[in-house]
């Protein structure tokens, strides 16, 4: 912090002087440190801002539409989920349920920066409009992409699984920069009466993560 001089004279050391300069030094220290802590909380919450924007954290509660991609949000991906439900679900029916994530997008930002890992996320959006053309599916945090179909189709989701491998390989051929990966989870049901949205979800996020611990 710096250097105290002081010299000491008889006329000086008044009563109580060594306790006054001690105060002295002790509050300079202890302000200098507040000032640090200050600056350094006031940077994490500039990272807590732009990491809610990015994560869609608050503008999911703002209509229905992601404001990076264009497509669902969080918010207008469940309202659409439930009433694919309840109009489509029933017997003989099949749902498929994926969650998507982008594990190296983190990296990405990282190292090039939030608009290559934006360019990033648009990129993955048009891979799952291509693979899943009639389903219903949205961004429902920052690097994680949910999916929900309805289908008369048994076995439908092994066929998503193929074309996502396939998408997967070509990502990766893609840029030599960086990595763009994708790890996925792809669930099929058949209707039950007491099946709900919240159970599917549960079981494909618990498929996914048992694929993250095996890679």
């Amino acid at each position: 912090l710096g250097i105290v001089v002081t010299e000491f004279r008889s006329k000086t050391l008044i009563n109580h002087f060594f306790s006054s300069l001690v105060s002295i030094v002790t509050g300079v220290s202890r302000l200098s440190y507040l000032e640090k802590e200050l600056l350094k909380t006031t940077e994490e919450l500039y990272e807590v801002q732009e990491e809610l924007a990015r994560d869609d954290s608050v503008l999911d509660h703002i209509g229905d539409q992601d404001y990076l991609t264009g497509g669902l949000n969080r918010r207008g991906f469940f309202a659409k989920a439930y009433d694919l439900l309840k109009e489509e679900f029933k017997p003989g029916k099949y749902a498929i349920v994926a969650y998507i994530h982008m594990d190296s997008l983190k990296k990405i930002n990282e190292l090039y920066g939030h608009e290559e890992g934006d360019r990033a996320v648009r990129r993955i959006a048009k891979v799952l409009e291509s693979v899943f053309k009639k389903s219903i599916y949205g961004r429902i945090r920052g690097d994680e992409f949910a999916v929900i179909e309805i289908t008369d189709e048994e076995g439908k989701a092994e066929n998503f699984r193929q074309e996502m491998s396939a998408q997967n390989a070509s990502l990766l051929e893609e840029s030599s920069r960086y990595m763009n990966h994708l790890q996925y989870s792809i669930c099929e049901f058949s209707y039950e009466d007491n099946l709900s949205l919240r159970e599917m979800l549960k079981e494909t996020d618990d498929n996914l993560q048992k694929i993250k611990q095996m890679q």
